[in-house]
């Protein structure tokens, strides 16, 4: 009976996940060039990952990003491409970055809050999971 409530716990712990103790692999950066009120402009995302830590291309980056008064999106779902043409295996050499196109009616500072949502693996004993994370890009209009 012990045995079956202990690979009762463990399993759920697999299928709900301790999301709390997983390091953060990959921040993202933000450029940092104004956009210019009324005209579009483009936020360009890039990825910081760990030492010790690869990103899978498969399945793929993701970056969702919510509506903000005063800024449309040209798309507020991006996906990184599954193709690295420097890798030979399943983890990208060089993780992509993300254009994020937007035009915004007047001046000012904005955050435009999102999610990203990768898999990453850790090179010294093969442990492989999901994260989650939520962003913030920041956009300066002027």
């Amino acid at each position: 009976m012990v045995n079956l409530a202990a690979a009762i716990f463990v399993m759920t712990l697999q299928l709900v996940g301790l999301g709390a103790g997983l390091p953060q692999v990959m921040a993202p950066s933000y450029s940092t060039q104004a956009v210019e009120a009324g005209h579009d402009g483009v936020v360009t995302v890039s990825f910081d990952v760990i030492d010790g830590y690869v990103i899978n291309r498969v399945p793929a980056i993701q970056l969702k990003l919510e509506a903000v008064d005063g800024i449309v999106l040209a798309e507020s779902s991006m996906i990184s491409p599954e193709k690295d043409p420097k890798s030979d295996d399943v983890y990208y050499v060089d993780v992509p970055e993300f254009d994020v196109s937007l035009k915004a009616a007047k001046a000012g500072e904005y955050e435009i809050p999102g999610t990203l949502v990768y898999f990453f693996c850790s090179k010294a004993d093969g442990f492989c999971s999901r994260q989650i994370v939520d962003v913030t890009v920041p956009v300066t209009v002027k």
